[in-house]
């Protein structure tokens, strides 16, 4: 990775920041020269900043700014020896990124999906079979459709609210972004496709919903499936039992759901704000929370079943949005009871609570002064040290050196979207230029020089942790997918990891692109969906 320019390989908006990494020696007073590709001409020339020691990835590293330039068209940037990939200049340089990762999610499908619209990428109908439950045996549910949640083959319905609640606030924040319509096969006429896809996922969270209102875990089997195509995976599924968590989820996810779709098909919201009461009935009869536990019979895992924090996050997030959906005094009296003891800058795995500060501040009902400033001070706090981090890293990264652990490429997500809303909050122009640079690092601004969105850019990810991808009929990836990125802590590295990543490697590099190595290149739902809330953002 010595003497190469790091860039943001899909492009620089016009009048956005457009920065680049150099690393190497001998940058010492250097400077660097932006040519157009076309002709060989060169554009402008400048500076590099004075070279700095990055920690995380132990690379001596110094920037080259061409902010100022803003002619459309496709350049790379020398310094010295060094030359970087071609990158565009553009308007919307994000805009072919949101639609392949939109897309990525019809693929992800469980179920026949249209050759017409996937060309090799197709496959057919899968996990269709009634699915067992974990705790009794005798009885099966319908599970199918929905979305596979990652690599495997498995479905969480935890994973799948967080999905969705970024998707849907990427709708019902940046509408703009989303104008295109009956792209998707057997879309509902009329419907934006962000929605349609949407809808396919809603739709199987309604199946995992019991009679008393609780809400199944997940579906799996009971081990991890074989690497084969979806439809060749034949082992039984089991149904997990209900859970604190999934039901808290579902409750937030149909209720924002309700009020999205009621321009669309009112019955399909209103059966979603069914749900959302019966979750809450079930959830008022269960008062004491209590963690998720995996069945002891089920070694299939992954990222959905992590508990969150405090549970009390997913308490907050159902029960803004059901304030927003009803504004009734019960919920907005709940909200006082909670909101001190909640993480409210979180979109993962490990706390929603920022979904709860979503729909609080951007909703229509009234807001209490104590709870508003409340948000606002830990937005300007987080959003604060965010800035901080980027500053003090050599890539622009808001990522400490002991921060590379695991999910990083979601974790840089979140950051983005932490700045993104903080803007809108408290009219900070400096946090849209940190959150962007979030942007940048998983586009390719990275010490790996490495695109984590397969199909996408100079150098993209090629052997995804992703079964169908491995077993397509196509010889490359499936397009548009995220994959979770580096992961630095030995205790959460898989055995291919710990094999190829030499010991000693800084925290920044500890990345294999190979299919065998879920901890650092598996696909997550969660965290295409995040990057497609900030990629709507910055198309908007």
């Amino acid at each position: 990775m010595k003497n190469k320019i790091h860039i943001n390989q899909l492009g620089y908006s016009l009048h956005g920041n457009k920065r680049a990494v150099c690393t190497g020696t001998g940058m010492s007073g250097g400077s660097f020269s932006l040519i157009d590709a076309s002709s060989g001409k060169t554009m402008m020339t400048g500076k590099l900043t004075k070279p700095y020691f990055d920690a995380a990835s132990g690379d001596i590293t110094a920037t080259a700014d061409f902010s100022t330039f803003s002619l459309a068209g496709r350049y790379y940037l020398k310094s010295g020896r060094k030359r970087s990939y071609d990158f565009a200049v553009a308007e919307n340089p994000y805009r072919e990124l949101k639609r392949a990762v939109l897309k990525s999610f019809y693929y992800n499908r469980c179920d026949a999906i249209n050759e017409s619209y996937t060309g090799d990428y197709a496959h057919g109908k899968c996990h269709s079979a009634p699915a067992v439950l974990i705790e009794n045996k005798s009885k099966a549910i319908d599970a199918s459709g929905g979305w596979h949640d990652s690599g495997s083959y498995g479905k969480y319905v935890t994973t799948a609210c967080i999905t969705l609640g970024h998707m849907l606030y990427a709708y019902k924040m940046f509408p703009n972004a989303f104008g295109e319509k009956g792209s998707i096969p057997n879309a509902p006429k009329g419907m934006p496709d962000i929605l349609a896809e949407c809808r396919t996922e809603l739709e199987w969270l309604l199946k995992m919903q019991t009679r008393s209102g609780g809400v199944y875990h997940k579906v799996c089997s009971l081990s991890y499936s074989a690497f084969v195509a979806p439809e060749k995976d034949v082992y039984p599924q089991f149904v997990s039992p209900c859970s604190y968590q999934a039901t808290t989820s579902l409750v937030a996810v149909t209720a924002l759901a309700s009020g999205i779709y009621s321009e669309f098909d009112k019955d399909f919201s209103d059966l979603l704000q069914s749900s959302a009461f019966s979750g809450w009935i079930w959830l008022s009869n269960h008062p004491d929370p209590a963690p998720f536990v995996n069945p002891p019979e089920i070694t299939h895992t992954a990222a959905g079943d992590i508990v969150a924090r405090n549970l009390a996050d997913n308490l907050f997030w159902a029960v803004c949005e059901l304030y927003e959906m009803t504004g009734e005094d019960l919920f907005r009296r709940k909200l006082h009871e909670l909101y001190k003891a909640v993480c409210v800058t979180e979109f993962t795995y490990y706390s929603v609570g920022g979904f709860g500060a979503l729909s609080y501040m951007t909703g229509s009902r009234q807001r209490d002064f104590e709870i508003e400033r409340y948000i606002r001070l830990q937005y300007r706090i987080e959003a604060d040290n965010i800035v901080s981090l980027s500053e003090k890293s050599g890539y622009e990264t808001a990522q400490a050196a002991d921060d590379y652990g695991v999910f990083t490429n979601i974790h840089i997500m979140n950051s983005a979207m932490v700045l993104i809303f903080a803007h809108m909050l408290l009219d900070c122009s400096g946090y849209i230029s940190a959150a962007e640079k979030q942007l940048n690092y998983i586009l390719g601004k990275n010490p790996l020089g490495k695109c984590f969105i397969t199909g996408m850019g100079s150098d993209s990810v090629k052997s995804p942790h992703h079964r169908m991808s491995a077993f397509s009929e196509n010889n490359s990836p499936v397009p548009g997918l995220a994959v979770i990125g580096v992961c630095s802590d030995d205790a959460r590295k898989d055995d291919y990891a710990k094999w190829n990543i030499p010991k000693g490697t800084p925290p920044a590099k500890c990345y294999c692109d190979n299919n065998f190595c879920f901890s650092t290149n598996e696909t997550s739902i969660c965290c295409s969906s995040a990057l497609l809330f900030v990629s709507a953002y910055f198309d908007s």
